[in-house]
């Protein structure tokens, strides 16, 4: 029988004792676990930032993975904690909008974890999850861990807008790399494409490309490109450079795509 697999999806950073602390909470409990590192350097309360890294990771691991989100997720009377089964697999965080950033499709069983007490916690990783996560291996049935409910908050986010001539996007993510990924999806790029000549427009008319790179190596150092990545996002890149420091590009930049006519 394979080990259950937890991952930690944090703003932590490595400095902190906090991803220390929840490891050795949840081995306390659950010895017989593989506990991975997605990330923890999440911008601090970024949770737009936090659903794309683990909706670009979660659908990789194994059915019955148990996913901990550790942003923003102090409870609250505003902040509850929720235990979410989707596309079989557990998300443990706070209702605080980053569930309806990470799953487009609605989930199988939304619970809402109840307190044991009158007192909220301030480290529901160390001090909630841990015994949610011993229950979920332990095989309870997620109705009995806490109390069903329909919804979790919704958090509007950033969405590609287009008419019949252009197609504007923007910045999602910058990766370790310094390449801008963007809202813009492949099969949402074609569709409005309908065959047609394009342009990008990288912030302004002086930065364009006017094709799609299949690879990195498909161009010459320092050139601008774009290309769909392997979670089939628009990505603007400069080879061997940074193309966010270069292009003065961050997260929310407009990325404009001009079609016309052969």
């Amino acid at each position: 029988m394979s080990r259950q697999i937890v991952t930690l999806t944090t703003d932590w950073n490595h400095k902190a004792y906090y991803a220390g602390a929840v490891k050795g909470g949840l081995l306390k409990i659950c010895s017989d676990i593989t506990i991975v590192d997605i990330s923890h350097n999440i911008v601090p309360f970024n949770i737009m930032q936090t659903a794309f890294i683990l909706k670009s990771s979660y659908k990789h691991y194994p059915e019955n993975t148990i996913h901990i989100i550790g942003v923003n997720s102090e409870e609250t009377t505003e902040n509850k904690l929720l235990l979410i089964k989707h596309e079989n697999q557990y998300f443990l965080g706070a209702d605080n909008g980053v569930f309806s950033l990470l799953f487009d499709e609605k989930s199988e069983i939304i619970v809402r974890l109840m307190p044991e007490s009158d007192k909220f916690s301030i480290f529901p990783e160390l001090e909630i999850f841990p015994n949610i996560v011993q229950s979920i291996i332990e095989g309870k049935p997620i109705e009995e861990i806490g109390i069903i409910v329909e919804a979790y908050k919704e958090q509007s986010n950033l969405m590609p807008v287009y008419n019949n001539d252009s197609l504007t996007g923007h910045v999602i993510y910058i990766d370790s790399y310094n390449n801008a990924i963007t809202n813009i999806k492949k099969d949402f790029f074609e569709k409005i494409r309908k065959g047609r000549d394009f342009d990008i427009l990288v912030q302004s008319n002086q930065h364009k490309v006017s094709k799609i790179n299949n690879s990195y190596f498909e161009t010459s150092n320092g050139d601008i490109l774009a290309i769909f990545n392997t979670i089939g996002h628009l990505e603007i890149g400069i080879k061997n450079g940074s193309a966010s420091d270069l292009l003065n590009l961050e997260i929310k930049s407009n990325i404009r795509i001009k079609f016309y006519d052969h």
